[in-house]
């Protein structure tokens, strides 16, 4: 009896065993059906990632060089203003260098009007009014006028602006005396002033010895001679007005000629007072 319970029992433990044992062939298609959900979900995953990466925006692609000073910023250092600053001063500097350069220029040309003002470097010397010399000074002035014209000065400082306006103004007023009004060609007060101013900025100020300036005087004496006769060959459109003039200011030199000058005769070469009167003879006779 125990034993058939036994073999009963067995049975009944053999059957739920059965029961929970696959067959191969179960088997084999338990694993290939997980095979094929693994490949379904690497296949989900793989579209997904390639969906992620197709949403991305190009900045998101590509590295971010927005920060690269080389590649999209101005050199650190560098300021705008600074440079237009920098173009203004040498542009106002390069005016500067005109001005004086042209100053030196006039002073040295028009050695009696140096005089007159009280530079006293070329106190021997008388103008040069030969039409080559005319004709020379003549460009100059307006070569440098067109030079100072084309300068810009918009971005300039109000008192650059005004040396500008006021350099340029007087270049103007000597181009235009040079090109309309030829003075050498029509007025003979040009050369008549020459003579008389050519003594008389010697005189009218003790800046150095007697005998300095009655050398001075002397020197230019004898270079008036030539000096008149080339007035005389210049003036061909002489106007009447003008000549009048000329003519008054001629016939009063006498004074100057002879009382001012003679009195800075002192310790001069015994030949000088001689020549002395033989310029102031000369120019008596021009007039």
């Amino acid at each position: 009896m125990r034993l058939a319970e036994r073999l009963g029992k067995a049975n009944e433990d053999k059957e739920c065993t059965v029961c929970f044992t696959l067959s191969p062939s179960a088997q084999h298609n338990t694993i290939r059906g997980v095979k094929v959900i693994i490949v379904f979900f690497s296949a989900i995953v793989l579209v997904f990632a390639s969906g992620a990466a197709r949403a991305q925006s190009p900045s998101e692609r590509n590295p971010d060089v927005s920060n690269k000073a080389l590649i999209t910023k101005s050199t650190p250092g560098i300021n705008e203003d600074a440079f237009r600053n920098k173009n203004v001063s040498a542009a106002a500097a390069a005016l500067h260098k005109i001005a004086d350069d042209y100053y030196a220029w006039r002073n040295e040309n028009y050695p009696v009007q140096s005089s007159y003002v009280g530079l006293h470097t070329w106190d021997n010397r008388l103008t040069d009014y030969s039409p080559a010399k005319i004709e020379e000074r003549a460009r100059h002035v307006h070569a440098l006028l067109e030079k100072v014209r084309a300068m810009k000065t918009d971005n300039w400082s109000k008192d650059e602006r005004i040396d500008w306006i006021l350099f340029r103004a007087q270049l103007e007023n000597v181009d235009f005396g040079n090109r309309v009004l030829k003075f050498e060609r029509t007025n003979p007060q040009v050369y008549v002033g020459e003579c008389t101013n050519g003594i008389f900025s010697l005189l009218k100020k003790e800046y150095d010895t007697p005998r300095r300036r009655a050398v001075a005087a002397t020197a230019r004496l004898k270079l008036m001679p030539a000096l008149l006769k080339q007035g005389l060959s210049n003036l061909q459109d002489p106007v009447k007005l003008y000549a009048q003039l000329a003519i008054q200011s001629a016939r009063s030199i006498d004074p100057l000629l002879n009382n001012s000058l003679t009195a800075l005769d002192v310790d001069l070469p015994p030949n000088e007072p001689a020549a002395c009167f033989c310029c102031r003879s000369t120019l008596r006779r021009w007039k």
